[in-house]
């Protein structure tokens, strides 16, 4: 048992204290998976990234020194039951956003093995303090410790298998809603067209930067500049997400001059109710929506050529139905 556990104390604090470092980089994706998990504000979810990140890599410091391991082993099984909880939650947001949760080590983790490295994480949590706290022998101490693991477990496989389809879509239907009536809202030539599909662009004012996303951002308005002139009728939106300190009326400028500079042809709207980022949309994103709803495409930027004239494409498909119905 001694042995099992000095194992589960080295195995969970050297994953801890390296992915609390790799996470470092990327705090801000960090914070807006939290965003999304637990429809938080901004400033709170990257407070609470920032602590998270603290903790795991103090836990990790402390489990792989062998420092006040019932200390930072009780903050790590309790790291973990948020950590397999939150991508639960999250899995319910229609972005399906992935959590850089191991920084750059595995970007594009499935959900299902995230789920099974936490499990596992949890487990030797479980271990190192069955042994810690009781040597093993106190069987109170020791089925209560057993239950939460196992309890986090049953739940965490529950959620991931047997939650119907169709209520995932109606989830994922009733937050779609709420963006596309802010949008009709805020924009008056596309309440006439209610019925119909949207392509929306989320712009996201503070962070977009970076030289690729540009470059691919131009090439996606250039493309839907031309789509609007030939589809007067398609329904085409920029949507400029606000940052901190924005009001509305700044917002609004913002979102005006953002659409001057680049020769927009669309509607730009700012996100002036944060309606974006309570659906889980906080980066520079492209979504496609038909009239019923759905999601068809969201997708991050840089998209690159392939992937943004897959888009593209499938909207001129749903604008050309349209055309032959009427």
């Amino acid at each position: 048992m001694e042995r099992l556990s000095q194992f589960a104390r080295l195995l969970l604090g050297g994953v801890f204290l390296v992915t609390g470092l790799l996470k470092i980089p990327d705090i801000q994706d960090f914070a807006s998976f939290i965003a999304g998990a637990a429809e938080l504000p901004s400033d709170t979810a990257y407070l609470l990234a920032t602590t998270v990140i603290v903790l795991e890599v103090g836990s990790g410091v402390g489990l792989v020194v062998g420092w006040r391991v019932e200390i930072w082993s009780s903050v790590a099984v309790l790291l973990l039951l948020g950590f397999i909880a939150a991508p639960a939650v999250f899995a319910g947001s229609w972005t399906a956003r992935q959590c850089h949760c191991f920084g750059w080590l595995f970007p594009d983790m499935p959900p299902t093995l995230h789920l099974v490295l936490n499990l596992l994480l949890l487990n030797s949590g479980v271990t190192v303090l069955i042994v810690v706290l009781s040597g093993g022998r106190s069987p109170t101490r020791r089925a209560i410790l057993i239950a939460i693991c196992a309890a986090s477990t049953a739940y965490g496989f529950l959620h991931e298998y047997m939650v119907p389809d169709d209520a995932k879509s109606t989830l994922h239907n009733d937050q779609v809603i709420r963006v596309r009536e802010f949008l009709e809202r805020k924009t008056d030539g596309l309440r006439s067209a209610s019925q119909e599909g949207m392509i929306a662009l989320i712009l996201n004012g503070e962070n977009f930067g970076c030289p690729v996303c540009v470059e691919d951002l131009h090439a996606m308005c250039d493309s839907l500049n031309e789509i609007v002139a030939r589809y007067p009728r398609a329904r085409v939106v920029a949507l400029l997400q606000g940052g901190r300190g924005k009001s509305v009326g700044r917002l609004g400028r913002m979102a005006e001059a953002w659409a001057r500079s680049n020769h927009i042809a669309f509607p730009v709207v700012g996100d002036s109710e944060g309606i974006s980022g309570r659906v889980g949309i906080t980066g520079t994103s492209i979504v496609l929506m038909n009239r019923y709803n759905n999601v068809l495409a969201l997708e991050e930027f840089p998209l690159g050529a392939e992937k943004r004239s897959g888009i593209l494409r499938l909207f001129v498909q749903m604008q050309d139905a349209r055309r032959e119905s009427d």
